[in-house]
């Protein structure tokens, strides 16, 4: 039912889009591969740090005005959490889901944000065998510079509010990840427009 529902919110956003875009071709896919670093905290969670490589991909459409709207999905692939109390370690999932904005303000930079609807976690402790999953919403917010061709540089700051376990029950008080992140991304033109 998620999938269906945020299918179903990428092909409105790309409708919504393709009537004001670009008449040579707006539609784009955005791979895009990363590192992130930062911390996990709060009341009602285990403390540590975060680190992990993250792929993901952007789908959306840019209109005349250099405003890019669309999806974004990205997940973790080989992540690591540190527990800063109990000294444990073990291995870092996250799956992310949302909705892209994004501005093109020169043909080299360009400021975008993702409001993430859609946020799983789950740390796999090596000595433990309880090993709760996570989800919650959350947003990015980022710059990208175009150094050269159509490889992309870019810096990300991510936020994530962990609100409840996967079984729908609510996770005590205030929770949180706050993670840096630096991207490689791959802007691929698609020859058609969008009618």
């Amino acid at each position: 039912m998620f999938y269906l529902k945020s299918l179903v919110l990428a092909s409105l956003l790309i409708f919504m889009a393709s009537v004001n875009a670009k008449a040579n071709g707006p539609f784009y896919v955005e791979p895009y591969t990363g590192y992130f670093i930062g911390d996990r905290e709060g009341d009602g969670i285990v403390d540590g740090e975060l680190n992990s490589l993250y792929a993901g991909l952007r789908l959306g459409v840019e209109m005349k005005n250099g405003l890019i709207l669309g999806v974004d999905y990205g997940q973790t692939l080989t992540g690591d959490f540190d527990a800063e109390n109990n000294n444990s370690e073990g291995d870092y999932e996250q799956k992310d889901m949302g909705a892209f904005i994004g501005y093109r303000i020169t043909p080299y930079v360009r400021i975008y944000g993702s409001y993430i609807f859609k946020y799983e976690s789950e740390v796999d402790f090596d000595n433990s065998t309880s090993n709760p999953e996570f989800e919650g919403d959350g947003f990015n917010v980022g710059i990208s510079l175009k150094p050269a061709s159509n490889i992309k540089i870019g810096v990300e700051y991510q936020i994530r509010n962990i609100k409840e376990f996967s079984d729908g029950t609510d996770v005590f008080g205030d929770n949180e990840s706050k993670t840096y992140m630096l991207t490689l991304q791959l802007p691929v033109p698609l020859p058609f427009a969008i009618r």
